[in-house]
């Protein structure tokens, strides 16, 4: 079974191309650039850090106005979270993700040890929900007891500044605005 096991991982093309990287070279570039964080920066690297290392839940948002250095702390990856988790472009609070069970990208979601979504206020909370829901299904054979923990378990930094960008609602009132906003989710009550 192990080697049936590595022989799927060997075929996951979204595996390998996560994978493909110069360990070195990043294990360098990451020592340097933790001694560039500041104090806060630095106390939320390390509850995440400790949150991965232990296999913990956590929801983490980073947020400041612009010029704090965010992007920086929370890093640049060229993905959008519609295209990696194939979160429908019109949401409700019904969406789910289009991933399904056993797949490629269900077993590269599995691997994860942490999710990385920068900014996150300019999308709508059903965005959120949407992946809450699926990574509950996809990852429920991880955690079966337990199916009331976000995400599936899965830890996710967020980061953004609710004082730029909020999500888009055509022709919509502040209120509704307000009320798609990510603190607004039922799952903001998660939030570290």
């Amino acid at each position: 079974m192990p080697d049936e096991y590595k022989m799927l991982e060997f075929r996951n093309k979204l595996l390998k191309e996560e994978l493909n990287y110069d360990y070195n070279n990043l294990e360098k570039e990451h020592s340097i650039l933790v001694t560039q964080l500041n104090k806060g920066q630095k106390h939320v690297y390390d509850c995440v850090i400790k949150t991965v290392e232990e296999k913990m839940l956590g929801l983490f948002f980073v947020h400041g106005h612009g010029g704090t250095r965010k992007t920086f702390f929370v890093a640049y990856y060229n993905k959008t979270s519609h295209s990696r988790f194939k979160i429908p472009l019109i949401v409700n609070n019904c969406s789910t993700c289009q991933i399904k069970k056993g797949t490629h990208l269900a077993k590269l979601i599995e691997k994860a040890v942490l999710i990385v979504w920068d900014k996150a206020p300019m999308n709508h909370k059903h965005c959120f929900e949407a992946l809450d829901k699926s990574l509950s299904d996809i990852l429920l054979h991880i955690n079966p007891l337990d199916n009331n923990v976000p995400f599936g378990g899965k830890p996710l930094l967020l980061g953004g500044d609710f004082k730029q960008i909020l999500p888009v609602i055509l022709g919509g009132t502040r209120e509704e605005v307000i009320d798609a906003s990510l603190n607004s989710s039922y799952l903001w009550h998660f939030s570290i």
